[in-house]
């Protein structure tokens, strides 16, 4: 902000144009907002103060986005979230906080991939036209996630290199109720499905369901999805799509299948129902 210099005070105490004249010729940033809390162009009001606008650039500390650079956004992933969500724990230590983040596209890997290494495209409802912006995640190892009444959680989704995942809580399919909910969940409406690594089935963990029911068609790419208590079974070798089945415990015992189907094994611990 510029000083004052006598001239500009001698101005002011005498002549209310001047004062005028010298406001819409100088830095404004640092003097009071008006009585609606606005500015002149080029500023916002923060505190009662105004604030030159889009000056702060990628990864900058902020509080709002008109502080940021055009095409940033000043947001948080984690800002609000619940305390008890595996990743909003994480984040209450681990998170940047609010800065000025580049737009992304969720819906691509080259979304992903196109935010600096470590960060992922975190979807947002006010992301800008690509509805996304790129934040760290949580995780790089599954180590990182914990465990879940003594279920291995997973680091899922690095996309973009260490630290751009985020964890999902390990759950045991037995604990669903078919068509119903998942009770080592969250959020008990949410899945247990399998996860896998290397192409083997790693172990199993919540996902948000999807809504068919068993016995139809589902892909694990690009949906359709399983309702809560089935899984999509791929059984032709290079394909994504599949079947969506009931769990089963191989060699008898609870859960069972429907009258009609059989219990094939899956892992050495679980089973699907299929005719």
């Amino acid at each position: 902000m510029k000083k004052w210099s006598l001239p500009i005070l001698m101005c002011s105490l005498l002549n209310a144009g001047c004062l005028v004249q010298f406001y819409a010729e100088s830095d404004i940033e640092g003097l009071p907002c008006n009585a609606e809390g606005l500015c002149e162009t080029g500023y916002f009001c923060k505190d009662d103060v105004c604030i030159l606008t889009n000056t702060k650039q990628e990864n900058e500390t902020c509080d709002a986005d008109d502080e940021c650079a055009e095409d940033l956004f000043c947001v948080d992933m984690y800002e609000g979230c619940t305390i008890g969500d595996i990743n909003c724990n994480l984040a209450s230590t681990s998170s940047t906080g609010r800065r000025c983040r580049k737009a992304c596209n969720p819906d691509t890997l080259e979304g992903h991939q196109s935010c600096p290494a470590g960060q992922r495209c975190h979807a947002s409802a006010t992301g800008g036209v690509e509805r996304g912006f790129c934040q760290e995640g949580l995780c790089q190892e599954h180590s990182d996630c914990g465990t879940n009444v003594g279920m291995n959680n997973f680091c899922l989704n690095t996309t973009n290199g260490g630290g751009s995942g985020l964890c999902t809580q390990g759950c045991d399919p037995f604990n669903c109720s078919y068509n119903v909910s998942c009770n080592d969940c969250p959020a008990t409406t949410q899945s247990c499905e399998p996860t896998f690594e290397n192409n083997a089935v790693l172990g199993f963990a919540c996902y948000a369901p999807g809504n068919v029911l068993a016995g139809s068609t589902c892909n694990n790419s690009t949906g359709p999805y399983c309702t809560v208590g089935a899984f999509c079974v791929v059984e032709t070798a290079g394909s994504l799509s599949g079947t969506c089945r009931q769990y089963c415990a191989p060699g008898g015992g609870n859960p069972a299948c429907p009258n009609g189907e059989t219990c094939r094994t899956y892992t050495t611990t679980v089973g699907y129902c299929s005719p």
